[in-house]
């Protein structure tokens, strides 16, 4: 640098001036790792914050999450009692209606089918066998002397007597048979696939077995026998007239002097 002195002449030498500039504060390393720390810092509060606030959301969420599972097992629960009582009382109500339709065709003091089951069974197998003319026999059977019974005995004794006597006949009887109760102290017998022949011995062999049945159980000195009248499928328009036929012969045996067959 040229320089000169006031009012003198100008020096030839050169003078140095040494200007020194110091940096701004944030211009300095060590603000700037100031900096940096702090953003980094801050980064992280703001980081550990927003892992807080999620982990708290999750937390709610899982609650949410479990309440509503609880709910929803309480109304699985709810469902699955509702269904079983469902169930029971479908149980239930079948078991009736099999309870009915057992009582709507059965005796209840026999066990036997009752007089309806007995005409629908009789109907059927009547028209089966006219269409295939097929042989059918029916027997109407009768206790003899069944008032004396219960006169001499009481009428639980005859009770007792009916029911012996059923299982008599179901037992003499074949599969395809069908025996009930049709009133009283009288008998049905529905023989599908008999002739008369065939019917005189069934019922023969059902008529010895009451006889000779030991019924002192019942009754001292009680005796049990039993008449039959037998109608055949020959020319009968109807099963009713069928009917007809076998109590026409049942009453001819009770005349006839009882315990026989009239076919």
């Amino acid at each position: 640098m040229i320089t000169s002195r006031l009012g003198g002449p100008w020096s030839a030498e050169g003078a140095t001036l040494t200007v020194e500039q110091r940096p701004q504060v944030y211009e300095t390393v060590w603000f700037r790792i100031a900096a940096s720390l702090l953003i980094i810092f801050a980064g992280l509060a703001v980081y550990r914050g927003r892992i807080a606030q999620l982990n708290a959301q999750g937390r709610l969420l899982q609650q949410m999450v479990d309440e509503r599972t609880q709910a929803l097992e309480k109304e699985k629960q709810k469902l699955e009692s509702a269904n079983n009582e469902k169930a029971h009382l479908l149980i239930q109500v079948a078991d009736a209606a099999k309870a009915y339709e057992k009582l709507s065709k059965e005796d209840s003091l026999t066990g036997l089918s009752n007089r309806r089951e007995l005409d629908r069974f009789l109907a059927a197998e009547f028209e089966r066998a006219v269409r295939a003319r097929r042989p059918l026999t029916v027997a109407l059977a009768d206790l003899d002397y069944f008032k004396k019974i219960n006169d001499l005995h009481s009428h639980a004794v005859g009770d007792e007597v009916l029911r012996e006597v059923a299982q008599i006949l179901r037992a003499g009887c074949r599969s395809i048979d069908m025996v009930g109760r049709y009133g009283g102290e009288e008998f049905l017998l529905v023989l599908p696939e008999a002739g008369i022949e065939d019917a005189m011995q069934i019922c023969e062999r059902l008529r010895v077995a009451i006889e000779s049945h030991d019924w002192s159980g019942q009754g001292a000195g009680l005796r049990v026998t039993m008449s039959f009248g037998l109608a055949a499928l020959v020319d009968e328009p109807t099963h009713e007239r069928l009917l007809a036929v076998a109590d026409q012969r049942l009453y001819a045996a009770k005349e006839a002097g009882r315990n026989r067959i009239v076919a």
